[in-house]
């Protein structure tokens, strides 16, 4: 099983690439950006990490579809891929804040239209070959949660993969991994080397209280943004207008269970086990989401010695 770390871009570039390097330094396979488009752009961040590390891949993971057309969005990763190489990593969906931004999220069949477009780009079957194109293709993961979606996306042999955000609940990573075998075996396509990528909102702290408190304010923000509308709702027993209305200041009982089919707040040696029992349910990649916990630095040291991963 793969694990990574995601970062986004609301604080200074210079802290998330110290982030980054300590993700690299305790052995993480991957550093993911989100693309919100509340916040700074991803791609500075992306290039400064590449520049700064050797052996972490790294990449915006996912970039909204509504943000770039698909040439723009080419000739960024393949000028990632200058600095990263084979560890450049792009990651597409619908797009999260769409309202926000004041667009709609495209149908089903238009998005997947963008990821042909994108791909041919990038392997030069379509548009301008330009000398400075490295025809290195990056794989590409598709961010959702929806199985209409997945069953699509499982027929392009481009996409490698896909990533759930808030995915922590292990019945709905069964009913997506099992729509994921069907999909791919109708597509004459092998299971082996498309990733389920699993990247709840995590909060590492020994003080489950405390990793709560810290929680709250980062789903009050972005849950309902990202699963909002995903068939997820309703294995966790809830509706899509509950959701959008919670509140987060005080939570019982009952929203700590709630909010447990979405994220992971504890002790690094209790989301350790949490990976275990996820990966049984098919889940072949865990990526570490926001807000990593109160202190993200000691938090990453924490997970990789509860993970086992090779620290330097």
């Amino acid at each position: 099983m793969l694990f990574s770390v995601a970062l986004e871009c609301s604080k200074r570039y210079d802290e998330l690439l110290d982030l980054a390097v300590r993700a690299e330094n305790c052995g993480f396979h991957s550093v993911q950006i989100y693309e919100h488009m509340i916040n700074r752009p991803a791609w500075p961040l992306a290039f400064l990490i590449a520049s700064r590390t050797r052996r972490v891949a790294v990449g915006p993971v996912t970039v909204p579809s509504f943000a770039y057309d698909p040439f723009t969005l080419a000739r960024l990763v393949q000028s990632l891929a200058e600095f990263a190489g084979e560890r450049a990593l792009i990651g597409v969906s619908r797009g999260a804040f769409s309202e926000t931004m004041g667009t709609g999220r495209p149908k089903v069949r238009d998005f997947v239209g963008y990821l042909r477009t994108l791909a041919d780009l990038l392997c030069c079957r379509t548009g301008p070959c330009l000398d400075w194109w490295t025809r290195r293709t990056p794989a590409i993961l598709v961010g959702t949660s929806g199985p209409r979606l997945i069953s699509e996306v499982c027929k392009l042999p481009f996409v490698k993969g896909v990533v759930v955000d808030g995915l922590w609940n292990t019945d709905y990573a069964r009913f997506l991994v099992d729509v994921i075998r069907r999909s791919l075996s109708e597509a004459g396509r092998e299971r082996e080397g498309f990733e389920v990528i699993a990247r709840p909102f995590c909060c590492i702290c020994d003080d489950r209280r405390r990793a709560l408190e810290f929680l709250g304010p980062v789903l009050r923000k972005y849950l309902w943004e990202l699963v909002g509308r995903s068939p997820m709702l309703s294995f966790a027993g809830v509706g899509p207008d509950e959701l959008r209305y919670v509140s987060w200041d005080r939570p019982d009982k009952r929203l700590e269970d709630l909010i447990g089919n979405f994220a992971f707040f504890g002790p690094a040696e209790d989301f350790a086990e949490g990976c275990r029992e996820i990966s049984k349910a098919g889940v072949d990649h865990v990526c570490i989401g926001l807000p990593i916990g109160p202190d993200p630095r000691s938090a990453l040291t924490e997970v990789s010695r509860a993970l086992g991963l090779t620290c330097k």
